[in-house]
């Protein structure tokens, strides 16, 4: 919301009592202080970070996970970790760059594994699966042992709780669907800007910082990605019928 050490409760489209599930409790604090709920809890049917977004620090960000291509991930500068999956995930590994987690959630010691660093979103209310994030790798892991997965979606798949620095990126992105099987999944750069980037291409992008395998040729009508080519015979789309 552009204010210094904000917490989200001064931007317009983010206010707690978000749907007014907790208006008859008297509302998110005292559903938060009096009644001790924490934002990761559903309390009364609904979400407490989802009903309580700027008590919780769970503001939604500009960008959306479902504008992006399929089986990527990407991280906001708020430290929503999105995703958009077209096949069901049930385990998922990645390092995000240029960031410290929050120590206490850490477990304290800086490399032991706690849940806490990572919550929220898709992956966090799902009944048996695990978040954890190690502090002195910048890791961030989802599993289960018990077979819970996250469905095909796409959205906010979890919230980072960071102690310095902004994410830029991500690394070392692992996903698994069921059977324990590799899924192809890429990193999306909400920055870049995805095109084209061989100068030899009918519909080479000068502005690309990103390519995004879209080069095509000319056929032999001058159509750019056009199918036609030349026949047998040497005809231009002839399909042969000169022979």
């Amino acid at each position: 919301c552009g204010v210094c050490d904000g917490d989200g409760s001064s931007c317009t489209d983010c206010e707690d009592d978000a749907t007014g599930a907790y208006v008859a409790f008297g509302g998110c604090d005292t559903v938060i202080n009096a009644f001790g709920q924490g934002c990761g809890n559903n309390f009364s049917g609904a979400w407490v970070w989802q009903e309580c977004p700027a008590s919780c620090d769970a503001c939604l960000p500009e960008e959306d996970g479902c504008a992006m291509p399929e089986n990527t991930l990407s991280v906001t500068e708020d430290a929503w970790v999105l995703y958009n999956s077209i096949q069901t995930i049930a385990a998922f590994q990645f390092y995000v760059e240029d960031v410290t987690f929050d120590d206490s959630m850490n477990c304290g010691d800086g490399y032991s594994e706690c849940n806490d660093a990572a919550w929220l979103g898709d992956a966090d209310i799902i009944d048996g699966f695990n978040l954890q994030t190690a502090l002195a790798t910048g890791k961030v892991m989802g599993f289960s042992t018990s077979g819970a997965t996250v469905p095909t979606g796409c959205g906010l798949l979890l919230k980072l709780k960071i102690e310095s620095g902004a994410p830029t990126g991500m690394t070392g992105i692992l996903v698994a669907d069921e059977n324990a099987e590799a899924i192809d999944f890429t990193f999306y750069d909400f920055d870049a800007v995805y095109g084209c980037m061989d100068e030899s291409a009918c519909n080479y992008d000068p502005d690309a910082t990103d390519n995004d395998g879209s080069c095509e040729e000319l056929d032999c009508t001058g159509e750019c990605g056009g199918t036609a080519e030349i026949d047998e015979c040497g005809v231009c789309d002839g399909g042969n019928a000169d022979m």
